[in-house]
C-alpha cells in the first residue's frame, strides 16, 4: 500500500518541481514523509527507514564554508534506501555539488528541488493525501475481491457495498473498464473526484477498474450511465468497457461478475463496449466456466485438435473458430479479420468438422464451435 514518487511528481501540486538527479529512481515507493534539517552527525540511523521521503532547506549547512558539507547527509539517505530528498529553497543550493549529483544518478536516488520557497506543510499535505488515497483504495480492492471470490451472504455483500459508498441508491449497474489514464495528473484527479462523489463508487483494481453507479429508478440510471461512460472516456484511453445489467443493489455481486465477464468478452472480441446480455448463451457459459464439466468439455475438444495438429496449427484453428463465431459465421468477414484468404478459412473449418465427425450436421458443428469460442474466453 505505497505510492510511487513518480505519482507525486506528476501531480498538479508538484508541477513546479525540478529533478536535479536520480530521475531513474522515481519508481521508488514512498512509505512516509518528514522534515530532516539535521546535520549528518546529529542524524539517528534508527529513525531513517527504507522508503522515507525527506524535505530539507539545507539551512543546517548555511554557515559552512566547505561546499561539500552536505555530501555525507545525502549519502546517508542513499545508504538507507530512502525514496528521495526534496530541497525547498535556492538559498543553500550551492551545497548540491557535482559529486552529489553524480552519486544520486548512480544510486538512482531522486533529488528534487523547488526553485521558489515552498512550505513544508504544503508538500507534506500533498504527499500524505496521495498515500492516504492509495491506502484507502487498497482496502477497497480487498473488499471488492472478497465479494468476487468468497461465498458471502446477501447481508455481508450489502454491508461491503455500503462501506464502498453509504449513499448507494436502489438501482445499480457496474462498469468494468481497462485502459490507461491520459496522464498521471488526470488519473489522480479522476480518483479524487470519484472517491468524493455521492451515490457511486470507484475501485481501481490496477488492470481492471470498477465503477459502480446507482440511481433511484432504471430510467435515471440509464441517463447516469451515459454521462458516467463519457466522463470515464474524458480521463482514460479506454481499451475495453464491460457493462452489467441493471439490478437492485442486493444483486451487487451478480452485477460485478457480469461487468467483469463483459469486459473479458469485449477484450477478446476487440470491441470497445460490451453490455452483458440478459438472454444469451454467455449467461450460462460465464456461470459454468469454472465447473469441472465445462473444463472437461473444453479440454476434450482441445485433445481432438492435439491429435490432428501441431501446437502452432492448433492455435491457428482456434483463432479461426473464434473469428468465425464473432463474425456470425460469415466466411468473408472471418477471413478479413484474421488476414487470411477465404479458402484458408473454409479449409480449416472443414478439417475441424471432419475431426469432430460433424461433416453432415452443420447446426451441431456451429453450436460446438460457438461454445468452444465462448468457453475459450473463460477457460484459458
Amino acid at each position: 500500500m505505497f505510492i510511487s514518487l513518480k505519482s507525486v511528481v506528476d501531480s498538479q501540486e508538484f508541477k513546479d518541481v525540478k529533478i536535479l538527479a536520480g530521475k531513474d529512481g522515481l519508481y521508488r515507493n514512498i512509505t512516509s514523509i518528514s522534515v530532516n534539517d539535521l546535520k549528518t552527525e546529529f542524524m539517528s540511523p534508527e529513525t531513517i527507514e527504507t522508503g522515507d521521503l525527506f524535505i530539507t532547506s539545507l539551512h543546517q549547512y548555511a554557515g559552512e564554508e566547505n561546499p561539500e558539507a552536505a555530501d555525507g547527509y545525502v549519502q546517508t539517505l542513499i545508504d538507507h534506501n530512502c525514496s528521495g530528498l526534496i530541497v525547498v529553497t535556492p538559498d543553500n543550493l550551492r551545497f548540491i555539488t557535482g559529486d552529489i549529483i553524480r552519486k544520486c544518478d548512480e544510486a538512482r536516488f531522486p533529488l528534487l528541488y523547488f526553485s521558489e520557497a515552498k512550505k513544508y506543510s504544503d508538500i507534506m499535505k500533498t504527499v500524505n493525501k496521495y498515500i492516504a488515497i492509495e491506502i484507502y483504495n487498497s482496502s477497497r480492492i480487498f473488499r471488492l475481491q472478497k465479494v468476487l471470490s468468497e461465498k458471502l451472504s446477501e447481508e455481508e455483500i450489502l454491508a461491503i457495498l455500503d462501506s464502498l459508498e453509504s449513499d448507494i441508491q436502489t438501482c445499480i449497474s457496474v462498469i468494468a473498464f481497462t485502459g490507461k489514464a491520459a496522464s498521471e495528473i488526470l488519473k489522480k484527479e479522476f480518483e479524487v473526484n470519484a472517491l468524493t462523489s455521492s451515490r457511486d463508487a470507484f475501485v481501481d483494481c490496477n488492470y481492471i477498474k470498477y465503477y459502480i453507479i446507482s440511481a433511484r429508478t432504471p430510467e435515471l440510471l440509464s441517463r447516469h450511465m451515459n454521462s458516467t461512460k463519457n466522463k470515464i472516456k474524458e480521463y482514460y484511453n479506454v481499451s475495453a468497457m464491460g457493462i452489467s445489467g441493471v439490478y437492485e443493489k442486493r444483486k451487487f455481486k451478480k452485477a460485478l461478475v457480469e461487468a467483469a465477464n463483459a469486459n473479458k468478452i469485449a477484450r477478446a472480441t476487440n470491441v470497445t463496449e460490451f453490455y452483458f446480455p440478459r438472454v444469451s448463451s454467455y449467461n450460462i457459459i460465464a456461470s459454468t466456466a469454472d465447473t469441472e464439466e465445462a473444463k472437461e468439455y473444453y479440454e476434450s475438444v482441445l485433445s481432438i485438435l492435439n491429435e490432428h495438429t501441431s501446437p502452432q496449427h492448433r492455435e491457428e484453428v482456434i483463432e479461426t473458430v473464434i473469428a468465425f463465431v464473432n463474425n456470425k459465421g460469415d466466411f468473408k468477414l472471418t477471413a478479413k479479420s484474421i488476414n487470411q484468404h477465404e479458402n484458408t478459412v473454409r479449409y480449416r473449418l472443414n478439417r475441424l468438422r471432419s475431426w469432430l465427425d460433424m461433416e453432415d450436421d452443420g447446426i451441431a458443428f456451429y453450436e460446438t464451435v460457438s461454445l468452444i469460442a465462448k468457453y475459450s474466453l473463460f477457460c484459458n
